[in-house]
């Protein structure tokens, strides 16, 4: 229980939180997790299982909290694809998106990983192809 993470393959990294949680382990676990991401230094997408988060933690501001991952996320990451429901998540999620447009570009909400995975994997051909189109002009 608590926050995990691990790979999915070669582009997507799977981060799961399942109750009980808190604020504190997830900030912990996003320092290893953005360096991984980091040091792959190709194009990442994270896949972010709520499923299993139950409600959320008491001990953190939840805005601050996603504006400052959104601040640190690594720039070779191109999707985050948020999987399951939460409309909670999902308000503070929109207001993020409202106020960073970095945010908007990364974020995908999708029902299960079969259709986060897809979605990250054509979102990756459509950055491939734009760095390619950038490459031959």
């Amino acid at each position: 229980m608590g926050v995990s993470y691990q790979w999915r393959d070669d582009v997507i990294l799977d981060v799961i939180i399942e109750q009980p949680w808190t604020w504190k382990e997830y900030i912990e676990n996003m320092n290893p997790i953005f360096s991984e991401l980091r040091d792959k230094q190709t194009p990442c997408a994270t896949m972010v299982h709520i499923q299993k988060m139950g409600t959320l933690p008491k001990d953190g501001n939840i805005l601050h909290i996603l504006l400052e991952v959104d601040r640190k996320m690594p720039p070779n990451v191109f999707a985050s694809a948020i999987v399951g429901k939460s409309n909670i998540l999902t308000t503070f999620m929109n207001v993020l998106i409202k106020l960073r447009p970095h945010a908007k570009r990364l974020t995908i909400f999708c029902q299960n990983a079969d259709e986060g995975r897809d979605r990250i994997y054509e979102r990756l051909n459509q950055v491939l192809s734009h760095n390619k189109q950038q490459g031959d002009a």
